[in-house]
């Protein structure tokens, strides 16, 4: 399997509006003589809480077109099989996930997206959503070594001494043992 990485330039303002939206003049772009005159938006503009929706009613109008079928348990997922060929795409707001069984088809597919959306081709998978991917011949491996650091550096624990359990050693869980939640729903803060 094939793994790539694209992102979307600017996606939102892909994104075409199906409700009116008005907006008031910008700072340094007012008409002095139609002061009261508004912007009729067509397009989505980042900020706006219509956006996000409108950019992927875009996308994935566009990708089932190229005869992608959206996965019913993940609304970002979105698969295509041609003969034994098979093309996965991922999609998290302007960062897509390209995976499948031929890299001339990812390629393929990348090219023709970037025809209609400003694509930047990432090249293979590294780094995606907070994950690191490393990958070798037989194996891949995924971390989250570099978001767990920025997280820990973002609230000053960066000094931290490491430990590799949060339990205390010789600790031992069991269904059996222990005192049930009353309330499983509830989160347990430590």
């Amino acid at each position: 399997m094939v793994c790539q990485t694209t992102n979307v330039s600017n996606a939102f303002l892909y994104g075409d509006l199906q409700e009116q939206v008005y907006l008031a003049q910008p700072p340094g772009f007012e008409d002095l003589s139609h002061p009261d005159y508004v912007c009729h938006l067509h397009k989505a503009l980042y900020g706006l809480k219509r956006a996000p929706r409108a950019w992927y009613l875009k996308f994935s109008t566009y990708i089932k077109q190229m005869g992608f079928t959206r996965c019913p348990y993940d609304q970002s997922l979105f698969y295509r099989t041609q003969g034994s060929d098979i093309l996965l795409l991922l999609i998290y707001v302007d960062d897509i996930l390209l995976t499948g069984s031929s890299s001339s088809q990812i390629t393929k597919l990348i090219a023709h997206l970037s025809v209609v959306f400003h694509m930047k081709d990432l090249g293979d998978i590294h780094y995606f959503l907070g994950l690191q991917i490393a990958r070798d011949e037989s194996s891949l491996t995924v971390t989250q070594t570099r978001y767990l650091l920025s997280l820990l550096q973002k609230f000053g624990l960066d000094g931290a001494k490491p430990i590799s359990t949060l339990l205390a050693s010789g600790s031992s869980m069991s269904a059996t043992n222990g005192v049930p939640l009353a309330d499983p729903l509830t989160i347990v803060v430590w």
